[in-house]
């Protein structure tokens, strides 16, 4: 079975132990916490900086992996399924009794027969379009949107919403990531009282720069084992370097 090949990633996962310690003091040592620059240039410096020792503590990866699995014909079926499955695979490490590992067997079962009727009939729909007399219209169809899927691959053309289920129309995907922004900055928060000075005009904006407290509320809210961004640096970084990195980022929220 072919690996899947990937491009050299940092191997953050091994960020742990007695790794964790050395990368968190060599990161410390280094000059890049006091700089008293512009936003663009404080991330540069501190994201290199950070990129830098950890390929030199934790290492890089060759760019192999499992091969990457079909999704393509997967469907809102196979979706739960699959998400059952999951769940009571977590059910057995917290219960660890025969019945979670009985109910997850089932779940496995369900879930491998939800796959293969999904995969059955989604071929067997291709094969019946591409078998009439359109078929090799439908043919010239997939090879133009799959080139068109290549060329614009930073386009989101679809998401899951707080219930799982997948959105596809423009509008309902904008009021998602509308709602989900609203929830990550304001989940909790007090609107700050700001007293209105009656002799300056009532259509300024009034805004404040962000606490620490907020910053280190918002570190503690953040969850591991998520996928880096294109900075390449996951959350596991920032949760692992202590008080210093709370002043950081306040300081670098303010230069915006």
């Amino acid at each position: 079975m072919n690996k899947r090949v990937s491009d050299p990633r940092i191997k953050w996962w091994n960020l742990k132990h007695s790794k964790q310690v050395e990368f968190r003091e060599k990161l410390l040592k280094e000059n890049v916490w006091n700089l008293d620059l512009d936003a663009n240039t404080m991330w540069l410096e501190m994201s290199s900086c950070i990129r830098r020792v950890g390929s030199n503590i934790l290492g890089i990866s060759k760019g192999l992996g499992p091969p990457k699995k079909e999704t393509w014909w997967w469907n809102e079926d196979v979706q739960r399924a699959i998400k059952t499955k999951r769940d009571m695979y977590r059910k057995i490490h917290k219960c660890q009794d025969e019945d979670a590992y009985n109910q997850y067997r089932e779940a496995r079962k369900q879930a491998k027969k939800v796959v293969s009727q999904a995969k059955t009939n989604f071929m067997e729909d291709l094969y019946t379009k591409l078998g009439n007399r359109d078929g090799e219209k439908y043919i010239y169809r997939l090879a133009k949107l799959r080139d068109k899927k290549k060329q614009d691959l930073s386009h989101v053309r679809c998401i899951k919403d707080e219930n799982q289920n997948v959105l596809t129309r423009e509008e309902d995907i904008k009021e998602r990531w509308r709602s989900y922004f609203d929830s990550l900055f304001n989940d909790g928060q007090v609107d700050a009282i700001i007293d209105e000075n009656p002799h300056q005009e009532r259509n300024v904006n009034y805004t404040r720069n962000i606490r620490i407290v907020e910053v280190k509320e918002a570190l503690k809210r953040m969850k591991i084992g998520k996928a880096c961004g294109p900075d390449e640096i996951p959350i596991e970084v920032w949760k692992c370097l202590g008080e210093i990195r709370l002043t950081w980022l306040t300081n670098f929220s303010i230069k915006f």
